[in-house]
């Protein structure tokens, strides 16, 4: 039974909506993502948007610096950002400016958003996390190790019931020690965990098992998988012969996806995208944290400030959304190309 109008995760549409008694009005920014250079992530998930052709670097000086960082949560605070994302090009928590940054936005009250593979959950990064009100979304899509590992790729060697157990294990005290983090407003359930899965030929028929895993005092959603990135050349392991979204697919997100889709699934769009940005390591703007497709089309942070980046990409999107109606997910969409395409003749978005 989907719980939908119970329950909201602090921090995407529905909760502002919902809940801070906030409405979002069509031109609202409220999210700025900040991805994070490779760093060697443990995991080389076959559904990874990355194709694992990066460079392995501990730091590159190109990228963006700390203060810089700290400067573009500033404008997205002026801009009246609600929200800061920490995703991105590998697990997010295992970059050197994940903890100065949570504790950054958390001190200017906004609402740190982890996205995490749930290797680095170990309890004191739990409760670093828990003492800075920072909502976690942890990805996981098995809970047969062997397939778990199979979708996953751990680099490590470890034994797969032995890794299995670890993320586990790690996702269970996670969630059981935000517990006592759940609040009740006006009757909704406002819980600060995540469960996402990506649905695949691999872990099709055990969907409602994961959700039912975890419980109630976390927030479970369900994805289809993205024809982008390293699920291309991993279709045929993931989906064999099927098309992506499938019906019975679409079905299963409809019956146990509690956003009824993607997590920030607000009025029939992705929130994230529609009323965000996000920021790749050297700077580039981007549509999206899972796509690099947009990089180039947006500006750069060295010739274009936020906001002009912003009410472009907005305006694009206000266009597509117009043209070949809502999506649940811009660029799972089968129509994402042509949104691409439609940025291209503006490359050279500059500040003035």
């Amino acid at each position: 039974m989907k719980t939908e109008n119970l329950k909201v995760i602090r921090g995407t549409p529905k909760y502002f909506s919902m809940i801070a008694q906030s409405k979002i009005n069509e031109n609202d920014f409220i999210y700025l993502a900040l991805l994070y250079q490779y760093m060697g992530c443990p995991h080389e998930c076959l559904k990874c948007f990355n194709n694992h052709n990066l460079p392995t670097k501990s730091f590159n000086p190109e990228y963006l610096s700390l203060k810089k960082r700290k400067l573009l949560i500033d404008e997205a605070k002026d801009m009246g950002g609600e929200v800061i994302i920490f995703a991105g090009l590998a697990e997010p928590l295992i970059h050197m400016h994940s903890i100065p940054l949570i504790e950054y936005v958390t001190k200017k009250g906004m609402i740190p958003i982890v996205y995490s593979n749930g290797f680095e959950l170990d309890s004191d990064m739990i409760s670093f996390l828990k003492d800075n009100n920072t909502v976690v979304a942890i990805s996981f899509d098995s809970l047969d190790a062997y397939k778990f590992c199979m979708m996953a790729k751990p680099k490590s060697k470890v034994y797969p019931p032995d890794y299995h157990k670890k993320i586990l294990g790690n996702i269970e005290n996670c969630i059981g020690k935000y517990r006592d983090t759940i609040e009740y407003k006006n009757g909704i359930k406002v819980v600060n965990t995540a469960i996402i899965t990506t649905i695949s030929k691999i872990n099709e028929g055990e969907i409602q098992e994961i959700k039912s895993h975890f419980g109630d005092d976390t927030y479970f959603v369900c994805n289809p998988l993205a024809y982008d990135g390293g699920a291309v050349k991993n279709w045929p392991i993931l989906m064999k012969d099927l098309s992506p979204n499938p019906d019975d697919h679409m079905q299963s997100i409809k019956n146990f996806s509690e956003s009824g889709g993607p997590l920030t699934l607000f009025d029939g769009r992705c929130g994230y995208s529609y009323h965000g940005l996000a920021v790749y390591p050297d700077g580039t703007y981007a549509t999206c944290a899972y796509t690099s497709k947009t990089n180039g089309f947006l500006g750069n942070t060295e010739n274009c400030n936020p906001k002009k980046a912003f009410d472009y990409k907005h305006g694009k999107e206000k266009f597509f959304y117009e043209k070949f109606g809502d999506t649940p997910c811009l660029i799972r969409n089968q129509n994402f190309d042509s949104y691409v395409m439609g940025l291209s003749p503006n490359t050279k978005l500059s500040q003035k």
